[in-house]
């Protein structure tokens, strides 16, 4: 599991910026999928919380990792 500090506005930065991307995060928490990789969020206010659930063998967690910090610092 990593956690990100994040502001309510930076949670909606990022909602906007997957949804552009076809990810949609409808809720503070749950769950989000997208090309065969399933990660586990939950945002408190404060910060963000992810885990990988569910990734295709040949995808390293590390090249996951890289793209979620991606996504964040944009």
């Amino acid at each position: 599991m990593k956690t990100y500090p994040m502001t309510q506005a930076g949670f909606d930065a990022l909602r906007t910026r997957l949804l552009a991307a076809g990810v949609t995060i409808p809720t503070d928490y749950g769950n989000l999928t997208f090309q065969g990789i399933t990660l586990k969020y939950s945002f408190n206010g404060e910060f963000l919380g992810l885990s990988i659930q569910r990734k295709p063998f040949l995808i390293p967690s590390a090249m996951i990792w890289g793209q979620v910090d991606k996504w964040i610092a944009a």
